[in-house]
Formats: C-alpha cells, sequence, structure tokens
C-alpha cells in the first residue's frame, strides 16, 4: 500500500468504542513504522490484539480473487477476547485517575491499561472511590465515575479495559 502511493489510511471509527479505534491506530502505526524502518517484521501480537476486539471477523476480502467459505462469520453476532471499561479523564490531585465506566467493574479484577505506545500494563484493581462522594465502592457500574490508583503514570484517554473469561468469549478466535 505505500510502495503504492497510499500517504494516509481510513480507519472506522464512527459507532466504534474509543477501545476500538485507539487500539486499531496503535497497531497500523507500529506495522506502518516498521515498514518505514526498512527492517519490517511482522508481528504476530497486531493480530492477536486486533481479535480481541469486538468485530465481526476479519478476512481477506477479494484480494485473491474469488471469495472463499471463511468470508463471512456464519454463526453472527461479533466476537471478541476484551471488554472495553472506559477512559481515563484526568489525574486528580492525589495521584489517582478518574475514570468514565462504560461496563461494569469490581475490586479484584484484571484490568489492563492501553495507551498509545508501549505495551500493553496488565493489573489488579484493589480500591476505587466513587468520584461524586469519594466512597470506597467495591463495583463501579455503567455511567459512573470513579478514582482509581494504578501501577504506571497514564494520561487523558488512555484506554482501560478487561480479558474476559473463556466462559464469555463468543466465538472466540
Amino acid at each position: 500500500i505505500i510502495d503504492a502511493g497510499v500517504t494516509g489510511l481510513k480507519i472506522e471509527g464512527r459507532m466504534k468504542s474509543l477501545l476500538y479505534c485507539g487500539l486499531t491506530t496503535k497497531i497500523y502505526r507500529q506495522a506502518v513504522d516498521s515498514y518505514l524502518s526498512g527492517n519490517y517484521h511482522y508481528d504476530h501480537d497486531w493480530l492477536r490484539q486486533l481479535q480481541s476486539l469486538s468485530h465481526r471477523g476479519y478476512t481477506a476480502g477479494f484480494f485473491h480473487g474469488k471469495l472463499d467459505g471463511d468470508f463471512q462469520n456464519r454463526n453472527g453476532g461479533y466476537l471478541a477476547t476484551h471488554k472495553y471499561v472506559g477512559f481515563v479523564q484526568e489525574q486528580t490531585s492525589d495521584g489517582n485517575y478518574r475514570l468514565a465506566v462504560h461496563h461494569k467493574i469490581t475490586s479484584g479484577q484484571t484490568l489492563e491499561i492501553v495507551k498509545p505506545q508501549g505495551e500493553i500494563i496488565p493489573f489488579a484493581l484493589s480500591t476505587m472511590r466513587n468520584a461524586k462522594n469519594l466512597d470506597l465502592t467495591d463495583t463501579a457500574q455503567p455511567n459512573m465515575e470513579v478514582l482509581l490508583s494504578v501501577p504506571v503514570p497514564c494520561e487523558p484517554y488512555d484506554i482501560i479495559r478487561y480479558p474476559l473469561a473463556i466462559s464469555e468469549v463468543k466465538n472466540a478466535v
């Protein structure tokens, strides 16, 4: 694509989560940077990370000519191995981070921080506070804002997600 003179890529994003847009952009950026370095190396983790997102399956489309039986997901529905929790809004004066919650989380749960660059950082959610009244809470529901302590510095719009249990993974890829 780059050798053909393409200088920009459109990544679908309308009606997609921040996790989908952020992680897809991150993976494409890594692939393009690897190619432009002159020392391209395909990283199998790229596809694994893309498959972790909610999607309807990936195919080569018409790239190899006629479509084959693997063209569409015949089981219906979306595929995913991770759930989008929310994004970091800001760092508070006490060093915690304000998170806008989109899916339920509970204390003790393993979460992951997805940053624009670098590795995905897993951590165990120890405690969190309701951002409105500062009360300790064991559970955060959708549309709630909470304050979290995380193991690394975060920036606004860093993404938080969690891996789904095997029993929750629909049509795991």
